[in-house]
């Protein structure tokens, strides 16, 4: 394993994933990364997010600490742009879309809804470039994998699900990016999110 890496290190190390996967072509990852690197109000919005999530990484001084966090922080950003990853990847018809829209985020105004969620997507994947990238520095090029991996999975079992859950009754039968997980998915995030000593 590397070094511990410090909260500048970890930024300056994201930044230079994120430009890069900015220059590449044809990803959702590249195309999320180019937007939110040419726009200058949403990058600021992308640092101090980022910033946020990377704290507690470089906070942990466990000989292990660092990839454990990166994986727990993966595991996050992959639940929470699972929603538009299901839209963008399953073709989802405006009316169910809308009323998906309106159980995620509580509202009836779901133009202003799916704005918010589609920039909270951008962050939270060009996010995710920074953590898979920040994991083979770190030396676990193994979490990375198992990180995209659980990605797949989460939006597979997201996907089977939905449409069970917006049918569902009640106000909160639908939480966002939650749906019921598969026990792979279970299994696959236990092993992500567990912080050895």
């Amino acid at each position: 394993m590397a070094s511990k890496l410090s909260l500048s290190d970890l930024m300056k190390e994201s930044e230079r994933s994120l430009l890069q996967a900015s220059q590449q072509r044809n990803s959702p990852e590249a195309r999320a990364a180019t937007w939110v690197t040419s726009d200058f109000h949403l990058l600021e919005i992308w640092r101090i997010r980022h910033e946020h999530l990377m704290q507690p990484v470089a906070q942990d001084v466990r000989r292990f600490g660092q990839p454990a966090r990166l994986r727990a922080a993966g595991v996050l950003l992959a639940e929470r742009s699972a929603f538009i990853d299901y839209l963008r990847t399953h073709e989802v018809p405006a009316p169910m879309r809308d009323r998906m829209l309106a159980r995620l985020r509580s509202t009836v105004n779901s133009c202003r809804a799916l704005l918010d969620e589609h920039q909270d997507y951008l962050l939270a994947v060009c996010s995710t470039v920074c953590v898979e990238h920040l994991l083979v520095h770190v030396g676990d090029s193994i979490g990375a994998r198992m990180l995209q991996r659980y990605r797949a999975l989460f939006i597979e079992n997201f996907a089977s699900t939905a449409v069970n859950l917006l049918a569902a009754d009640g106000p909160s039968s639908m939480t966002r990016g939650q749906p019921a997980p598969a026990p792979e998915v279970r299994r696959l995030k236990r092993v992500l999110t567990d912080h050895p000593a």
